[in-house]
């Protein structure tokens, strides 16, 4: 308490603060501290707090001496008046974005069997083996690791697609030799899996976690009739069934708890009449089993001709906020949660990975990109089958350009989480500043978050 008396503080400029309806009770967030800081106010003490957390002025002993302003302080809701909060961000900033990790995206597979009505992207009618990552390419992943592991503290590979398990030989060669490589460096090795699911057949499961694919981020809209009408096989056959019945397989009967399993629903304005069948649905398959969890996010015209189908269901084209569905579902959230949306209340947890120094996409052919996407517009470098990456170096410095855009990014509360950069192939390639939707979303993010976990109490 001496050492809070002898100082001067100031309210966080990454607080915020909201409402909550049905308690009456404001519920604290701090960006820079993450989705731990979050903490309730009862109503009898609400006024006082917020008053607090309203004014810009600095406090002294008159108010360093209420148990609450030290716990508040202690937490990290007040700091000291010269501290730098900008330059503490951009500290934090710095070491995400200078990571030892040596972080992969590779792409196995520019073909997928599904065509669902949202994807922007174009496949061929017929699938070919030529569709698949090169074995020179493999190779070329293979030696690049091999002849740079010294310089990273681990190696983290993200197998992605079209669909990354038309291409499971590659997965099963390349991560054997990665992990044999990082075994004989003693670095770790983890690996993580986007896919639609459909092939997560018991043979499949088994090669991945052998691969030490720890997270499978899987897409499954909602229940049975929104699935099977947006995500379906080429020849325009349902597919919910089949991933359901792949789900259960790895819930009765894949033991291990080192993996975890994100299922994520694309939300349509219609299904939001929905939302109480779909959450009843998945509470009961996998609400016993604390390796799932839910992830939901709105349909989006990304581009491509296939969305039109459906444009007059998307949220931006009726002016509806995402925040209904966030409503929603905290009126019935139970035993599942939804942890992936959490992860954008964390530090870091909506920036992009892109402007990470050692982070890399690998396209089929070989292309290297800083962004997700192997497409020639984001693309950098060329990778060599003896694993030498010839990068375009203005290019590049152009993804790792300082992140800040605006004023307004730099003195947003929300800019711990987000960084000011998450899209930064939106900077890169049209200059324009990209603001994520979740802070539009966040009061209702924060409120299921409070509905989902037990939080602590001013």
């Amino acid at each position: 308490m001496d050492i809070l008396k002898n100082n001067v503080y100031k309210p966080s400029m990454f607080n915020h603060f909201v409402n909550d309806p049905e308690s009456g009770a404001l519920i604290l967030f701090n960006s820079y501290l993450g989705a731990s800081s979050i903490m309730s106010v009862p109503q009898l003490k609400k006024d006082k707090i917020k008053k607090w957390l309203d004014n810009d002025c600095v406090y002294k002993e008159a108010v360093t001496d209420d148990s609450d302003f030290i716990k508040l302080s202690r937490m990290g809701y007040f700091v000291e008046s010269l501290v730098n909060e900008k330059e503490q961000r951009d500290i934090l900033l710095s070491k995400l974005r200078d990571d030892p990790t040596l972080r992969l995206v590779i792409h196995t597979s520019k073909a997928c069997n599904f065509r669902c009505k949202y994807c922007y992207l174009h496949f061929k009618d017929e699938y070919t083996p030529e569709d698949n990552i090169s074995l020179d390419v493999q190779e070329g992943i293979i030696n690049f690791v091999r002849d740079n592991i010294q310089n990273f503290s681990a190696v983290h590979v993200d197998w992605f697609g079209g669909e990354p398990l038309l291409a499971t030989n590659t997965i099963q060669y390349v991560s054997e030799k990665l992990i044999e490589i990082c075994r004989e460096a003693h670095k770790p090795y983890e690996a993580v899996i986007t896919t639609n699911g459909y092939l997560l057949t018991p043979k499949n499961i088994d090669l991945l976690i052998k691969a030490k694919v720890r997270h499978f981020a899987i897409t499954i809209d909602g229940i049975k009739e929104q699935h099977d009408s947006f995500r379906m096989l080429k020849n325009g056959s349902g597919t919910f069934d089949k991933i359901i019945s792949n789900l259960l397989y790895i819930r009765d009967n894949v033991k291990t708890r080192t993996i975890s399993i994100s299922l994520r629903s694309n939300i349509t304005v219609d299904a939001v009449e929905l939302l109480n069948k779909y959450y009843e649905f998945y509470n009961k398959m996998f609400g016993e089993d604390s390796r799932f969890y839910l992830f939901v996010r709105p349909v989006k015209d990304l581009g491509g001709d296939s969305v039109a189908q459906i444009s007059s269901s998307l949220f931006q084209k009726n002016q509806i906020d995402f925040s209904v569905v966030l409503d929603k579902l905290g009126g019935i959230v139970d035993r599942i949660k939804f942890d992936a949306n959490f992860m954008d209340l964390n530090v870091g947890g909506i920036r992009c990975f892109a402007n990470n120094k050692n982070r890399y996409t690998v396209g089929v052919d070989g292309m290297i990109s800083k962004c997700d996407e192997s497409i020639p517009e984001v693309g950098i470098g060329k990778l060599d089958k003896f694993g030498q990456m010839q990068l375009d170096t203005p290019k590049l410095n152009e993804w790792m350009k300082p992140s800040r855009v605006s004023e307004k990014c730099d003195e947003c509360f929300y800019s711990c989480c987000c960084f000011m950069d998450p899209c930064p192939k939106s900077r890169v390639n049209s200059g324009q500043e990209s603001c994520p939707s979740t802070y539009r979303e966040i009061d209702s993010l924060i409120l299921l978050y409070v509905k989902s976990y037990p939080i602590e109490v001013l």
